[in-house]
């Protein structure tokens, strides 16, 4: 059995980090900006090429029988879900970021 571990593709929020997300006061409650992460934020273009990379690449690595284990976080999901559209990813608040 392999194991491979991969973080999710580049995403909006990692992308304005420092410009508009992050920026101190926040604009949002904790419980918000959670919501935003977990429900809307999503891929930049240059996370939608990792992933078509990811799909190329990752079947040779796990092969066949693979399982698939994801954050809450949409940009996890859709890594995921992009990377390898034939398995259906589990979903799991265990994987999402802790604070």
């Amino acid at each position: 059995m392999r194991l491979a571990v991969v973080r999710q593709a580049d995403s909006f929020e990692k992308t304005d980090k420092y410009n508009d997300f992050y920026r101190d006061p926040r604009p949002w409650a904790a419980a918000a900006a959670h919501a935003l992460s977990r429900d809307v934020i999503g891929l930049t273009a240059r996370g939608f090429r990792q992933t078509a990379w990811l799909k190329e690449t990752l079947p040779e690595v796990v092969g066949e029988q693979s399982a698939v284990f994801t954050s809450q976080y949409r940009r996890a999901r859709d890594t995921a879900e992009l990377a390898l559209p034939a398995i259906q990813a589990e979903v799991t608040g265990l994987l999402d970021e802790q604070h």
